[in-house]
């Protein structure tokens, strides 16, 4: 049932975006997320879709590019509620809620081989999760197997522990 509205939830975070006439933005950058503090994060954002059906989530995901908190593409001041930054030896996470209006429900996960050739600055592999029904957002970079990328179901809370 997750992913079945999620193109709806995306959707509206897509239109949220705001992108400004003079940035200048390189598809490596587009490539990257990163986390530095609770002001100086990216996530992976499909672009916007107009179906709504499921099977097209997976080619809107793969479409997703990098969306920062600042910088040349930055989210809406109003998307993010809450971010909450941790940093371990191991990884560095931001975890929070996102501002979702309308009873939307769905979710996406993007990892190393979603969207094509991603990656974190700086660590060798990461996990990001949008549930669009629970209204989180979650994003783990990790240099050892603290990513758990198979267990991606169990949504933003279970597999990423954190302050939402």
């Amino acid at each position: 049932m997750k992913t079945i509205s999620l193109i709806a939830a995306l959707s509206f975070v897509s239109l949220t975006l705001s992108r400004p006439s003079n940035a200048t933005h390189s598809i490596a950058d587009t490539s990257v997320v990163h986390v530095t503090s609770s002001k100086d994060f990216c996530l992976f954002l499909p672009p916007v879709s107009h179906t709504k059906t499921a099977t097209d989530l997976g080619l809107d995901a793969k479409k997703a590019t990098s969306v920062c908190r600042s910088g040349n593409t930055t989210f809406s001041p109003h998307l993010i509620s809450s971010a909450h930054y941790k940093k371990t030896k191991d990884y560095v996470q931001i975890t929070g809620k996102l501002n979702l209006k309308g009873g939307y429900t769905g979710f996406q996960q993007f990892d190393d081989s979603l969207p094509k050739k991603s990656q974190c600055k700086g660590y060798k592999s990461f996990i990001s999760l949008i549930d669009a029904e629970e209204g989180y957002y979650c994003l783990r970079c990790c240099n050892d197997n603290s990513c758990p990328t198979t267990e991606a179901s169990l949504g933003c809370q279970d597999i990423i522990p954190g302050k939402y």
